[in-house]
């Protein structure tokens, strides 16, 4: 089933049972964060330590079980078997406009509100990094869908579950940049 179908909790049950390391986020109220334990404003994104981050379907279900109005957001942490790359908008739309993304895509996150920002999905390590394309550091954290505002652009089942490398990816930038017009 799609994620823009599932529920918060079958969507978090999903990524995880990928391999995706989870924590609940924060939840959004009239523009303000709140703690989904605690239901008090907070500046913070998750109230879980990073390292807490888990695959677990037991914690997922405890974390995402929850009332409607505190169910916290989805939010993937970055380690060593998956990695997200920020890109510009302006060569996020030439690199999945190009034959090459078409031919071999890998997920691509997008939030709205937002100046179009696309986080492209990857496998580690990451090569040089480049003042357009920026990869987050380990541990890193990124909304998922169903949160609110985010969709995938590209889903990990458009892609059949694959995901490019990291140095794939760059060389797909690449690519792209020599044949833009």
């Amino acid at each position: 089933m799609p994620i823009a179908e599932q529920t918060v909790l079958e969507a978090a049950l999903t990524y995880a049972g990928m391999g995706w390391k989870l924590l609940p986020g924060t939840v959004c109220r009239d523009g303000a964060l709140i703690n989904p334990l605690t239901g008090e404003k907070t500046d913070e994104i998750t109230v879980h330590a990073r390292g807490e981050a888990t695959t677990d379907p037991d914690r997922v279900r405890q974390w995402w079980d929850v009332p409607d109005d505190m169910r916290p957001d989805i939010l993937g942490a970055a380690d060593e078997s998956i990695g997200f790359v920020l890109v510009r908008d302006y060569l996020a739309e030439t690199i999945t406009a190009s034959p090459w993304f078409t031919a071999k895509p890998t997920p691509v996150v997008g939030q709205k509100g937002l100046p179009m920002m696309a986080v492209f999905i990857v496998r580690p390590p990451f090569p040089q990094a480049r003042s357009d394309i920026r990869p987050f550091p380990h541990g890193a954290l990124i909304r998922l869908p169903p949160s609110p505002n985010v969709s995938w652009l590209v889903s990990p089942w458009q892609t059949n579950l694959t995901f490019l490398t990291a140095t794939e990816f760059a060389e797909l930038v690449t690519l792209t940049e020599i044949t833009a017009p």
